[in-house]
């Protein structure tokens, strides 16, 4: 079990057993950038369900990261997993601005995508471990190691 969506999955084992660089048009093989994106319900596996509707959050757009070794820490607390896997967690909190909704919105679940278009899938997705209801005003932001993705 891990946080990969199929896309990923696919990507990782034609990386590791056949010394693939790129199989998937939008996925990176170097440095670049992944999108942080909200969702209101599991992505499951596509990576794509629930994604923040603009209609409902007029301001919102996924959040631009690095990808590097810089955004993403592997500190010993957040390194090996008790479960034997491996994870990484962002280096510094990821601010997604002041909420303008027109009706409040619950967020259970985040993806990292390789683009900020709602028609791209997501590679990693994962539960947050607390809900958060945003309210029209609320400021929202994802706190520094509180976004983690595993491998196990």
């Amino acid at each position: 079990m891990s946080d990969f969506t199929n896309g990923a999955e696919e990507y990782l084992i034609e990386w590791l057993l056949s010394g693939s660089t790129v199989i998937l048009a939008d996925m990176p093989s170097t440095a670049g950038t992944w999108w942080v994106r909200l969702h209101t319900t599991n992505p499951t596996e596509t990576g794509a369900l629930g994604l923040i509707d603009t209609g409902v959050w007029t301001n919102y757009v996924p959040i631009a990261i690095n990808r590097s070794s810089a955004a993403w820490s592997t500190a010993a607390s957040e390194g090996a997993t008790s479960s034997g896997g491996f994870r990484k967690a962002n280096s510094s909190a990821i601010d997604f601005g002041t909420a303008t909704l027109t009706s409040d919105i619950i967020v259970t679940h985040v993806s990292l995508a390789a683009s900020s278009a709602s028609s791209t899938a997501g590679y990693f997705q994962g539960e947050l471990t607390t809900t958060y209801t945003i309210q029209n005003g609320n400021p929202v932001t994802i706190n520094t190691t509180a976004l983690g993705f595993a491998l196990r």
